[in-house]
């Protein structure tokens, strides 16, 4: 039904026959009660989809902030906070106990009086923790002593939002935490302080990891990167999602999803890598395999029941590490735990070919029957921006037609930029792209003004992806294959190769080139300055001959 998928935070869609953007948002399922329904939908009431996403940011802001509201209405607690309250605990501990030492270090008092001033602290924090556990104070008194100020000062701005949702009693039960994992690195620092010449050790407290399950890491994770997603008026795309699936999938098929994070070892990730070097590739739709789990096929794969089987590439194993590796990141940003068990350094496969190796430019005679065959088709002008320009094939699907611009020095460019949730590979992506005469003469700003879709080959994003690239390629690739065009290593990516060979053999400079074929600048003196102007440009795109050998289609192929 929709443009995005289910679990995407933005949620526009469009219903059958119509144009217009709809808006769609989960309504979580402790303020059901307040809402009535599952989800809230509504009309965006504008057929254009820049002004659809941008009004959907908007109202997903909107929304969160009012179920944030409604939570605090309820008294609906954070539950990984409370999982993690003694890691805060410890965390408030030794912010205490760095802030004493650095002011016993920095103060001209005598030892004795800051030994008995930090004395003094203690002593008044202690206190109030027993008056407490006397029941001489109720947990409401307790948080409006003063005691209880010094430690609420030593929270983080995101622990102290998350603490002030909690219950007295809660409260009162983190505090005494606090003042438990003070007490003996206290005591050590008083007699340092009071006998600087002896030799004391302050063991400073040490944090218990959490036994958060690897499953609830995940769904925080997730949440969080589509959070972020929102914050910076993106989408978070289904391919990204599905990769972190995929990872999330894989290691849940070796641990289960139920296994404590802290639990989650290095040898497993290397058993979890030893496994995924030998899984097959899209098991899920081969005939020997689909039926199976992942423990299922785990187990196979240790029995040596799958033989065979095309396998998983290296790219793909080591996107997989990199992503468990990230839920990781999180979790120790998050204090759950100390080591990164995934830790990509060591667990990563070194791949046996080079980035540069994976494809092959076209043979020059392979190109020109590329360039005639696809005269009259579709794939006319992808072909000549990707040759010609260097572009790569999602820039060139997610082109629309105010992206070819034209400049004060009446220079026609391309614009290539991240607007409207375009994807670009990296920050060197975003960049201007002068268009070469031959386009030019060749009717390319015809083709551009005629236009009359969204964008200027009119792919819809993958449902599965989000991205329009995959399924042109799928496109692309069945036509060379029905025309005889296929060859090894060589595809749609490989007209890029074809336009660097052939910027070098014109003597254009490197960071020229790289600059129009948005490849990053890995020298130092490419951190500095803004690039080449695009007059520069204009004339080194000028340079670039590509080798082509006449060619002309046969009766067959003219048929």
């Amino acid at each position: 039904m929709g443009v995005t998928q289910e679990d995407n935070i933005l949620h526009t869609y469009k219903r059958k026959n119509s144009d217009v953007y709809q808006f769609r948002i989960r309504v979580p399922l402790e303020l059901k009660c307040i809402y009535g329904k599952a989800d809230i939908r509504f009309s965006l009431d504008t057929r254009n989809h820049r002004e659809a996403t941008t009004l959907a940011a908007f109202h997903t802001a909107r929304f969160y902030k009012e179920f944030e509201n409604h939570k605090a209405t309820l008294g609906v607690v954070d539950h990984t906070f409370l999982e993690r309250l003694s890691s805060v605990a410890v965390d408030c501990a030794t912010y205490w106990l760095d802030s004493q030492r650095q002011s016993a270090l920095h103060s001209n008092s005598c030892h004795l009086g800051i030994g008995e001033g930090i004395s003094t602290s203690l002593e008044n924090l202690t206190t109030t923790a027993h008056l407490f556990g006397d029941g001489e104070l109720t947990a409401s008194e307790l948080t409006k002593t003063r005691s209880w100020s010094v430690f609420a000062g030593q929270l983080s701005d995101a622990d102290y939002r998350s603490m002030m949702e909690l219950k007295p009693v809660q409260k009162a039960r983190l505090y005494l935490e606090f003042v438990k994992n003070l007490q003996a690195p206290a005591t050590q620092l008083i007699t340092s302080v009071m006998n600087p010449l002896d030799d004391v050790i302050v063991n400073m407290p040490t944090k218990q990891e959490t036994r958060i399950q690897f499953s609830t890491l995940y769904q925080e994770f997730m949440a969080n990167k589509k959070a972020e997603s929102v914050a910076n008026g993106r989408v978070f795309l289904p391919k990204l999602e599905g990769r972190y699936q995929a990872a999330f999938d894989s290691l849940v098929g070796l641990v289960g999803s139920n296994k404590a994070i802290a639990d989650i070892t290095r040898q497993s990730m290397r058993e979890l890598r030893d496994l995924l070097i030998k899984t097959p590739t899209n098991y899920k739709k081969l005939p020997q395999t689909r039926t199976m789990s992942m423990s299922t096929l785990f187990d196979a794969i240790r029995n040596d029941q799958i033989i065979g089987l095309p396998t998983l590439s290296v790219t793909t194993i080591n996107q997989r590490i990199e992503a468990i590796s990230a839920m990781f990141r999180y979790a120790q940003q998050e204090n759950y735990i100390n080591v990164n068990p995934a830790e990509t350094r060591g667990l990563s496969l070194k791949k046996v070919r080079a980035d540069k190796d994976n494809r092959l430019p076209y043979q020059p005679e392979l190109l020109s029957r590329l360039l005639v065959t696809t005269i009259g088709t579709a794939h006319y002008w992808t072909v000549r921006l990707g040759l010609y320009c260097g572009m790569r094939m999602n820039e060139i699907m997610q082109l629309r037609k105010e992206d070819i611009k034209l400049n004060a020095d009446s220079i026609w460019f391309v614009d290539i930029n991240d607007e409207d949730n375009k994807r670009v590979k990296s920050a060197a992506s975003v960049r201007q792209v002068p268009l070469p005469n031959s386009l030019l003469n060749d009717g390319f700003l015809k083709f551009v003004e005629d236009c009359r879709t969204d964008t200027l080959f009119n792919i819809k994003p993958s449902k599965v992806t989000g991205y329009r690239s995959d399924v042109y390629s799928k496109s692309y690739r069945n036509f060379c294959k029905t025309r005889g065009l296929l060859a090894e290593r060589v595809a749609f990516h490989s007209l890029r190769h074809n336009f660097k060979d052939a910027a070098l053999e014109a003597g254009v400079p490197e960071s020229a080139y790289k600059q129009l074929g948005g490849w990053t600048e890995e020298s130092v003196s490419g951190n500095y300055g803004s690039g080449y102007k695009i007059e520069t440009l204009k004339h080194h795109i000028e340079q670039i001959a590509l080798k082509v050998i006449p060619y002309e289609k046969n009766k067959e192929e003219v048929e």
